[in-house]
């Protein structure tokens, strides 16, 4: 009896290892409980950053997309090209109207912490070359020199589009291209003014033909002038480039120059300047540049720039 009992026991008892394989592991129990919590924080850290940060930020700049009435930037025109101090060079500035003017700008051989300078404005149809073979004797008398072509002439031919260079398309009006002129002379006054090699308290501007148009009308309406000389301007009193049609216009501190077959055309307008003015008159033929060939109208133009600059 007590050994068949004992059997008996021995029969419903069961192994530990064979109980744990019918049921679950308790060490999947803790790895389980272990992940969820995992991810329940990853999910609390996340709503916590996109309530406090908000959304992401689109930099619509980069993108071209803007929101609102506010219209894109708009794009910054190239700063000028000029030398190094006290160097000669080419440049380049940009008009107020976005034309891009090209010119030399030269440095007498002594040596000044800054110097005056002298702004030259050419013929109809030419350029800056004009200038070649009296830019030395203006050099050689202590006067930096910036000569420019006008718009549309010699290689002031471009102008930006954004900061694109295009084709500069000159006006269909002949005469709101003439007035538009003095646009050119508002720059090359800027990047003058903007050089630590040029005394800005004396800029003189010298013209020939219709650049002495241009120089004639500027000088009554750019203060940054102090002296002007105007080679056989035209005369054209209330026409293009006569200054008629502008407010305040006063011209001053001019010497007209032309032969006696032009003798009117400087008379008529050394009648409208205000003092300091002179006026000479040549024996011709000669126009524009073609009267420094003369002596005596080289030694007129000094002997003025030393009284006046």
């Amino acid at each position: 009896m007590d050994k068949k009992h004992h059997e008996h026991e021995h029969q419903h008892e069961k192994p530990e290892h064979e109980t744990a394989r019918k049921g679950k592991p308790a060490g999947v129990n803790f790895y389980l409980i272990i992940a969820l919590i995992i991810i329940l924080l990853q999910a609390g850290f996340i709503g916590y950053l996109l309530a406090t940060k908000g959304p992401v930020a689109v930099d619509n700049s980069m993108t071209g997309n803007t929101n609102g009435n506010a219209p894109p930037p708009e794009p910054e025109i190239p700063e000028p090209v000029g030398p190094a101090l006290r160097q000669t060079g080419d440049v380049q500035f940009a008009t107020s109207d976005n034309v891009i003017i090209k010119g030399t700008l030269t440095f007498p051989s002594e040596y000044k912490e800054a110097y005056p300078v002298v702004i030259l404005v050419h013929q109809l149809n030419g350029n800056r070359r004009q200038w070649d073979s009296f830019v030395p004797t203006l050099l050689g008398n202590g006067y930096a020199v910036l000569a420019y072509d006008i718009r549309g002439m010699g290689e002031s031919t471009k102008m930006y589009s954004g900061t694109a260079e295009v084709d500069y398309i000159k006006p269909s009006v002949d005469w709101t291209y003439k007035d538009s002129m003095i646009n050119d002379m508002r720059a090359a006054l800027d990047f003058v003014l903007n050089r630590p090699d040029i005394d800005g308290s004396r800029i003189a501007a010298m013209g020939a033909s219709i650049g002495g148009s241009v120089v004639y009308v500027s000088s009554g309406v750019y203060p940054q002038i102090k002296t002007s000389i105007v080679l056989s301007p035209a005369n054209d009193a209330d026409g293009p480039l006569s200054g008629f049609f502008i407010t305040n216009f006063n011209p001053h501190g001019i010497m007209f120059m032309s032969d006696t077959f032009e003798g009117p055309n400087t008379g008529a307008l050394y009648g409208i300047a205000d003092e300091p003015k002179r006026r000479e008159l040549y024996p011709g033929p000669s126009h524009g540049v073609g009267l420094l060939t003369k002596q005596a109208v080289v030694d007129d133009v000094l002997e003025w720039l030393r009284t006046t600059l």
